[in-house]
């Protein structure tokens, strides 16, 4: 009697497992279907980078040299092991991006070595021309381009309520949104 219960517990353990190792299989092709697909470059990126730039409509370093360095080394594995799809471009653009992609590291790296607000400011207004550049060759949803007329400068961001990275908090809303 006792092998037959535990024949039968070894049955049901055994079903148990191999339902969870289907579920989990299940949730692993869902994930790398087109509507959930991996992360490209430009997602992670603009991700940093929005960090950033909330960070400097904050009036604060916090988050700017790690939210950098992330860009920069995002930037130079890119472009030693370029991908289409990876980078989240056009087919078309390829060439293009390798030319955008030193440009991006740099200005990333010299973000990243800031030493005050007026230094990631400036620096910022760089990466920003770089990531505007990025984003026009970009095969999906990208964040907005926002400009300041005082600044004469123009960065990304998401959503609609301006958030000025080169003023902060003195002239927050200073701006306006210019391509969706």
């Amino acid at each position: 009697m006792r092998n037959i219960v535990r024949s039968q517990v070894a049955v049901l353990l055994f079903l148990a497992l191999t339902s969870v190792a289907a579920t989990a299989n299940d949730q692993h092709e869902a994930a790398v279907t087109p509507e959930h697909h991996a992360m490209s470059t430009f997602d992670s990126v603009v991700e940093n980078y929005l960090v950033i730039q909330v960070a400097l409509a904050g009036d604060t370093l916090d988050g700017i040299k790690a939210g950098a360095k992330s860009i920069a080394e995002s930037a130079a594995t890119l472009n030693l092991h370029f991908d289409v799809a990876k980078a989240g471009v056009k087919a078309s653009a390829s060439e293009s991006m390798h030319a955008v992609l030193p440009s991006l590291e740099k200005s990333a790296l010299v973000l990243e070595n800031a030493g005050s607000l007026k230094e990631a400011r400036a620096a910022f207004g760089d990466l920003s021309d770089v990531m505007i550049e990025y984003r026009g060759l970009v095969d999906g949803v990208v964040p907005n381009i926002a400009y300041c007329g005082m600044a004469k400068k123009s960065w990304l961001q998401n959503g609609d309520t301006i958030a000025n990275p080169y003023y902060g908090s003195s002239m927050l809303r200073c701006g306006s949104i210019v391509s969706n």
